[in-house]
């Protein structure tokens, strides 16, 4: 499913909500944003450094307003998935297998780890920085139940991925639930 490109009137607009400064528009610039923590490659459009909460909202409104996916991207670690938004966007990805940092599966699968992780680690940043961690509880329940699926003998002890899983009341929010059944103390 192809999206809309970012072209220089919808770039000027950007432009006019953060200053040329704060917006990569030039293939040289944007090189560097090409990947992200899996072995996939797609160059962004452009990009872009807002400074507070205010300009976010007027990025995800100019998003909206254009048919433009936005994806974010933290601290520059590269790990929120934002190579693999432009190669998912193709054709028969979903069901390939593609191999990743991971392991090897259906882009399907890799996919879903990738919003797992989105979730789980913000949901950490949320918590250290004392804010709240306000994802869709949909999108969260969702990936809480693909998770256990997956997760069925799940290793323990020392060198395991996860900590063992803490209790969470049912009526929690499902981010807080699956944050709880990866090890972390909610």
């Amino acid at each position: 499913m192809a999206h809309p490109r970012v072209n220089a009137e919808a770039v000027g607009e950007l432009e006019k909500i953060l200053g040329r400064e704060h917006v990569l528009a030039s293939g040289d610039e944007l090189r560097l944003y090409e990947y992200d923590g899996s072995v996939e490659v797609g160059r962004p459009d452009c990009v872009v450094f807002p400074g507070d909460k205010r300009e976010v909202v007027e990025i995800a409104r100019w998003a909206n307003r254009h048919g433009i996916p936005m994806v974010g991207r933290g601290a520059g670690t590269g790990l929120s998935g934002g190579a693999l938004a432009r190669a998912f966007a193709g054709a028969g990805v979903r069901v390939r297998g593609h191999t990743a940092p991971v392991g090897t599966g259906p882009g399907a699968v890799l996919l879903g780890a990738r919003i797992v992780e989105i979730l789980v680690h913000g949901w950490d940043l949320a918590r250290a920085t004392g804010q709240p961690a306000d994802f869709p509880d949909d999108v969260a329940a969702r990936a809480l139940a693909a998770t256990r699926k997956q997760l069925t003998s799940r290793p323990e002890g020392p060198g395991a991925p996860f900590a063992a899983e803490v209790q969470v009341p049912e009526d929690a929010r499902a981010v807080d639930r699956l944050a709880g059944f990866l090890g972390r103390p909610v």
